[in-house]
């Protein structure tokens, strides 16, 4: 050994390759033996967690699949739970559009009515 290796600390004295931490795990690797980590270890991601329900309708499934940056969340309607902050702000952005054609009870001509709304009823709990 040349001292140079890094070695993931407290678990083995081989050589471990590197692998990507998930986020909720932090990896403190040191140089050589008996060697001090090189950096205090850093807090895990404090990810803001906020509770939402989303609600039943009938007819659909019993779940709802939300995904953000990569990361898929499947969420059970009608159970309070806790998910970070930006599912929720995917939520909120979530909305389906629909264009009607209405007559003007003035003028006789057919206009367009657009309506936006939630695709997925949810609320914070």
């Amino acid at each position: 050994m040349t001292g140079n290796e890094e070695f993931e600390l407290g678990l083995t004295d081989t050589p471990v390759p590197p692998a990507p931490p998930e986020d909720d795990e932090v990896v403190v690797k040191v140089k050589g033996k008996g060697a001090k980590p090189a950096a205090e270890p850093a807090k895990p991601k404090g990810k803001d967690m906020v509770r939402i329900m989303i609600d039943e309708v009938p007819g659909m499934n019993n779940y709802e699949v939300v995904g953000v940056n990569g990361k898929v969340y499947q969420i059970k309607r009608g159970v309070p739970v806790e998910v970070p902050r930006e599912v929720m702000t995917t939520l909120e952005c979530c909305q389906m559009t629909i264009v009607e054609q209405k007559k003007n009870k003035y003028t006789g001509e057919s206009e367009d009515v657009t309506r936006h709304f939630s695709a997925v009823p949810w609320r914070r709990v």
